[in-house]
């Protein structure tokens, strides 16, 4: 092989700026239903003051922690706008 290198004339998985576009809708998703960024230093982290719940979105993973018996409600908030599968166990986070 002389030139494994090629040249990519599509992106790979739809619109060349999708990543960008799914954080833009996420981030509005998001705070449409109550969740506040926690700041600029912090992409992705946002605080819903009303349940006590932080979530932490990495690319598709959605962790979320704050008081047991609100985890349920802030997933239900979530899901009215965005389609999020099961819930699993935590495993390892790399944040």
């Amino acid at each position: 092989m002389r030139n494994p290198v090629t040249q990519l004339l599509k992106a790979l998985y739809g619109h060349p700026d999708s990543v960008t576009m799914w954080e833009v809708k996420c981030d509005e998703d998001v705070k449409s239903v109550g969740f506040e960024a926690v700041g600029a230093e912090w992409p992705s982290d946002y605080f819903h003051k009303e349940l006590e719940l932080l979530l932490i979105v990495y690319v598709d993973d959605f962790k979320l922690a704050g008081p047991e018996q609100n985890l349920v409600k802030g997933l239900t908030l979530l899901r009215t706008k965005l389609n999020i599968g099961p819930e699993g166990p935590l495993g390892m986070y790399l944040g």
